[in-house]
């Protein structure tokens, strides 16, 4: 996917290429469905902080794509949520991982480290 390969040496950069923008331009890649104006934006990782505090990254994304299930379920294009600690990022399904994006460009975790799935 175009997308992917976009991201791969992109640098991070909060409300602009970050977890979630890279998701919903995933999505809108595979199924021409644009998300970014459901997505509520932010600017800084304080004001991100603060707009999923309380109801959590995970609330957020159920909103727009509708309940998660258990990442056994993913299949490629699939938006997928890694937890670390308490918290939460966004990625793309590809097969037995998860296309995620770091700080310094792409990253491909095994899908079973991912914690819930939703369906595309």
């Amino acid at each position: 996917m175009d997308e992917i390969e976009a991201a791969r040496n992109k640098p991070f950069k909060i409300g602009e290429h970050d977890c979630v923008s890279f998701a919903c331009s995933c999505v809108k890649a595979l199924s021409g469905v644009d998300l970014t104006h459901e997505v509520e934006r932010y600017r800084s990782s304080a004001n991100s902080a603060r707009l999923f505090r309380g109801r959590g990254l995970d609330l957020s994304v159920s909103n727009v794509l509708g309940e998660p299930l258990p990442v056994v379920f993913a299949q490629r294009g699939d938006v997928v949520e890694l937890r670390r600690g308490r918290r939460s990022f966004l990625g793309i399904c590809v097969g037995a991982h998860a296309a995620m994006l770091k700080l310094d460009g792409l990253a491909f975790v095994p899908i079973s480290d991912c914690r819930q799935v939703w369906k595309i």
